[in-house]
């Protein structure tokens, strides 16, 4: 049952569609740790078991300006509550963007890495990644150093991490010097021991899109898939992954031939989750002559099979993902409705089934919010107690908020 203070603040268990009430169990706010004049939401499952919430806050200063601050706090299971804020670092010169957010990663003996991007230069695309590590809880952060390499005038950014145990695995997307002529967005990749010591960049694929999200997996089997969204010389974006197995990395590979041709970016990349062996991947393309659609794909082999449409038929996409323990995938996008939109649900089972097809009547409502780039990117997270979902509220005062989601049977 939803009381009459969730409903007013729009969160829904029912649906446009008809069936969706036999999705949804319980919808239910969480007290969010985030202060209002917050965004950029993140959810981490730590290595060390935990889950995490990341977010920036933003506070104007009379001397500084806008000062930007990187938080993070942990989900207790037993009370289904968020511990009190913790803050990473703070600034005054970071580029703070509604696609390109901060993340934690953390290893299983609750070491933690933190990256966000500060400006470098006066152009509005020029800044750099940087990250700081923690080996006391978050309560004290090492001295921020520079993730890539290069130190030129260029954008950095897109950053996915995963543990690889005793280290981090950390992939970005970056770009030319400013003002070169033709220049092309690689997708790189290095390791960080947990006393910071970095190895050597490894260049993954050296025509990529622009400022679309990545996204990187470790699976039980130790491989590492990333997926990102690519760029031909025809201008066509469509999805990619590379695995790395003991063999070492593989070639850039489509995850599905889409053919999209978009002469820019769409800001709107790919995501993946796993669960024991399986492998999922999430994306939006606007191929096809219906405005583009959110698909869903689990992994077959090396490779990945023939995906299934999710959305309800007007997305804009921003899709996150998580892997049940049934195998089962539950995905979240965004649905245009006019000049609003909604967060959308849908549990999509491992096995195919003759009723993929109607797969989109099934999917439920979460929560409404405006039809803007200020509706960022939304998160989930699969736990015991439920789906926790993260989103920003853009409202008149911008917050993130958490609920805890339960689904039925």
């Amino acid at each position: 049952m939803i009381s009459s203070i969730l409903l007013a603040l729009g969160l829904l268990t029912a649906s446009s569609s008809p069936i969706a009430d036999d999705l949804i169990l319980s919808n239910t706010e969480l007290v969010s740790p985030a202060k209002p004049d917050s965004g950029e939401p993140r959810l981490l499952e730590g290595a060390d078991g935990v889950l995490y919430l990341s977010w920036i806050e933003s506070e104007e200063k009379e001397s500084d300006g806008e000062l930007a601050r990187l938080c993070f706090s942990r989900f207790d299971e037993s009370s289904n509550t968020w511990s009190p804020s913790k803050t990473i670092a703070s600034g005054s010169d970071w580029f703070v963007n509604w696609a390109d957010t901060p993340a934690l990663c953390v290893l299983p003996d609750g070491t933690l890495a933190a990256h966000w991007l500060r400006r470098t230069g006066e152009e509005t695309f020029a800044y750099e990644i940087r990250y700081s590590l923690s080996t006391t809880g978050g309560e004290e952060w090492s001295e921020p150093q520079r993730l890539h390499d290069d130190d030129q005038l260029a954008e950095h950014g897109f950053v996915s991490w995963v543990s690889l145990g005793d280290r981090f695995g950390v992939i970005w997307l970056g770009g030319p010097p400013i003002g070169e002529s033709g220049g092309r967005f690689s997708l790189l990749f290095r390791e960080i021991s947990r006393e910071g010591q970095r190895l050597p960049e490894v260049a993954l694929d050296t025509d990529t899109c622009t400022c679309c999200p990545t996204s990187l997996l470790r699976t039980e089997a130790s491989e590492l898939w990333a997926v990102y969204r690519d760029r031909s010389e025809a201008e066509v974006r469509d999805i990619y992954f590379v695995r790395r197995t003991s063999e070492g990395w593989s070639s850039p590979r489509a995850v599905y031939d889409d053919g999209w041709v978009m002469p820019g970016c769409p800001v709107n990349g790919p995501v993946l989750a796993g669960s024991g062996s399986s492998v999922a991947v999430a994306w939006y393309t606007g191929a096809g002559t219906d405005g583009g659609r959110v698909n869903l794909a689990f992994s077959e082999g090396s490779g990945f099979g023939f995906p299934r449409r999710v959305d309800a038929g007007t997305p804009e996409g921003r899709p996150h993902l998580a892997l049940l323990e049934s195998g089962a995938a539950v995905v979240v996008w965004l649905e245009v409705e006019s000049t609003t939109a909604e967060w959308r649900l849908l549990r999509v089972p491992a096995a195919k089934a003759p009723a993929d097809s109607d797969l989109a009547s099934q999917s439920a409502t979460i929560v409404r919010v405006p039809h803007s780039r200020s509706s960022g990117f939304a998160q989930l997270a699969a736990r015991k107690s439920g789906l926790v979902f993260a989103w920003t509220d853009p409202g008149g005062s911008p917050q993130v908020r958490t609920a805890l989601l339960q689904l039925r049977e």
